[in-house]
């Protein structure tokens, strides 16, 4: 009997921790998986706009961003989107398609992953519009989700259904 009472207890305080009220574990992951749907649209508008200012806004200060270029954290990131967006124009769209949202049991810690397509302002020899598969791991810190890390890769684009 008393080990009965020892796992029932155990799985009460794990939904507890899990969700912050007894039995509610479905509905606190769902809040939160609208709520980092809602964080990346943001974050792609103010990439698209390119809106640097709205754009870093989303990134947590200790945040890494993995690049087919290397590692990289939020400053030299910064750096280079500045520069990419001073001397082309930057982008004229962006536009997410495939979202999928994972959410910890918690809530407060995510994964979304899409496709993201941007049409560059000036792309000179370069295809106007590419493709990247992107990954973001986002914690809900101070009552908001942050990125923490981003990590993409170049994509082929999508065909094209009849």
């Amino acid at each position: 009997m008393l080990k009965q009472v020892s796992i029932a207890v155990f799985l009460s305080a794990f939904a507890l921790q899990a969700s912050g009220t007894p039995g509610a574990l479905g509905q606190g992951t769902a809040n939160a998986q609208a709520e980092v749907a809602d964080a990346v649209a943001q974050l792609t508008m103010a990439y698209g706009a390119n809106d640097i200012e709205g754009y870093f806004a989303a990134y947590s200060p200790d945040m890494t961003w993995w690049a087919p270029m290397g590692r990289w954290d939020k400053a030299s990131y910064l750096d280079y989107w500045t520069e990419y967006i001073e001397t082309t124009g930057g982008l004229t769209a962006a536009a997410n398609s495939d979202v999928q949202i994972a959410v910890a049991p918690s809530g407060e810690m995510a994964v979304a992953s899409y496709l993201l397509s941007a049409t560059r302002a000036n792309p000179g020899d370069a295809a106007p519009t590419v493709y990247y598969q992107m990954s973001l791991t986002m914690v809900k810190r101070d009552g908001g989700w942050t990125i923490v890390h981003t990590h993409f890769q170049g994509a082929p684009a999508p065909v094209a259904e009849e």
